[in-house]
């Protein structure tokens, strides 16, 4: 169920991975002008979007159902195998 909790946690997270994004880029990225284009890094994620949707589809039903799950259930659950040590 979407909450105000859970809409804040998602925009605190994007965040955090716009500020990664922005670190790791040289120029800083823009729309338009030549250079780092957020055309260019929008497709990427789109790229690696389609590549994981699968598996997205399959791990949310399976994590809302459950309520938690651990990194190894997880990946168990999208037929990955968990690289942690």
């Amino acid at each position: 169920m979407w909450t105000p909790s859970l809409a804040a946690l998602a925009d605190l997270g994007a965040a955090h991975d716009r500020a990664v994004v922005l670190d790791v880029t040289t120029p800083c990225p823009v729309f338009g002008g030549g250079g780092a284009d957020y055309g260019y890094l929008h497709a990427l994620a789109g790229e690696v979007l389609d590549a994981v949707w699968n598996r997205i589809t399959v791990a949310v039903p399976v994590l809302v159902g459950a309520g938690r799950l651990t990194g190894d259930e997880l990946a168990a659950c999208v037929g990955l195998v968990s690289r942690h040590p």
